[in-house]
């Protein structure tokens, strides 16, 4: 769909999107806060699971936003820029922090290993450790990012989306069907899985951008965000359910939360707050990790421990946003404007 044919309103910042982003985020660090206090038991919310809403959001967006400029004047390679400048200012800082924390369970080589094939978006695995043991939550940019790649490449052809999105859904459900959990992604050992969680997730995502034209979404029933973030809140929280219910979010609950939040609602304070939101849940998700390992230290006081630190970790994500992020951002930004040449093109 072309963004073109948006009214004035669904055209404005998506609030109510960027206030689920946020929601997810946050699930995701209490899960993680959980983990270093309690490691191997259950989660209270279904961190992994968040990160599908993410990838399937992130292909909406992604649609909406590039789509209708790299099948007419923008190059592949002005597009991986404007990610690089868009993803990497804050990857920079989550793996510094990484390396204050856990720079030292590495030896020097080890050490260098992680840090340049973090900085290439390359997997790898030392010692069992993922393919981000400085900042674990890397490991999903890289799928994104190498399914931004595929994407702008084949942006042209339209039925690639759809094709990706098919094969996604087939390696999930024969995941389930053997009995295993979807939520992989992060090391070797489950890879397909992560394949399979991106493939799905992303092109869905832009499926679904593509299928909500203008009419479709004023046909949709107006939900306010405070209940669109309950519901989100509600399906994260960690039942102990099994497979299919990772299944079930991915394929059913997830996407219909994405359109219903499409007919924007939010105004007034609730939009102030879901902008808010969204924009925290990157440098949240980014960088909570190796603060949230700390907590290791607590367990004594893991209550009063969890809620300062969660202050401290939201207070750290948004003087990352506002004082770090959003100025390198904008300079860059501001070197775009320019012509720029890498070696990735299609012309």
């Amino acid at each position: 769909m072309s963004a073109t044919s948006l009214s004035k309103r669904e055209m404005r910042h998506n609030a109510s999107l960027d206030g689920l982003r946020g929601v997810a985020a946050l699930a995701v660090c209490i899960s993680h806060m959980s983990l270093a206090i309690s490691p191997g038991k259950p989660t209270p919310f279904h961190g992994n699971l968040a990160v599908d809403f993410f990838f399937i959001l992130s292909g909406f967006v992604i649609d909406r936003a590039y789509t209708d400029k790299l099948r007419t004047s923008m190059s592949v390679a002005r597009f991986t820029a404007l990610r690089i400048i868009r993803l990497f200012p804050l990857i920079l800082l989550g793996m510094a922090l990484g390396i204050v924390v856990f720079g030292p369970q590495f030896s020097p080589g080890q050490l260098a290993a992680i840090v340049a094939t973090g900085l290439l978006m390359l997997p790898i695995s030392i010692a069992g450790n993922g393919f981000f043991p400085l900042d674990n939550p890397l490991w999903s940019l890289l799928y994104e990012f190498w399914a931004n790649l595929l994407y702008a490449f084949l942006a042209r052809f339209r039925w690639t989306a759809n094709a990706f999105a098919a094969l996604g859904a087939l390696i999930l459900i024969f995941i389930t069907l053997r009995g295993h959990h979807i939520s992989g992604g992060f090391g070797y050992n489950t890879l397909i899985a992560g394949v399979g969680r991106i493939l799905w997730g992303f092109f869905i995502g832009i499926v679904l951008s593509r299928y909500l034209t203008a009419g479709r979404v004023q046909s949709l029933p107006t939900v306010p965000f405070p209940l669109l973030a309950g519901g989100l809140w509600l399906i994260l929280i960690n039942l102990r359910t099994g497979p299919w219910y990772d299944d079930l979010c991915v394929f059913a609950l997830f996407p219909g939360l994405v359109a219903l939040a499409v007919k924007d609602a939010a105004d007034g304070l609730t939009r102030r707050i879901a902008l808010l939101a969204g924009a925290l849940s990157y440098p949240l998700y980014v960088l909570h990790q190796p603060l949230a390992s700390e907590l290791a230290n607590f367990k004594a006081h893991a209550l009063e421990a969890s809620a300062v630190l969660l202050a401290l970790i939201l207070a750290v994500s948004y003087g990352a946003l506002k004082y770090y992020d959003e100025p390198v951002r904008d300079w860059f930004g501001r070197k775009m404007r320019r012509p720029i040449s890498l070696p990735i093109t299609t012309d």
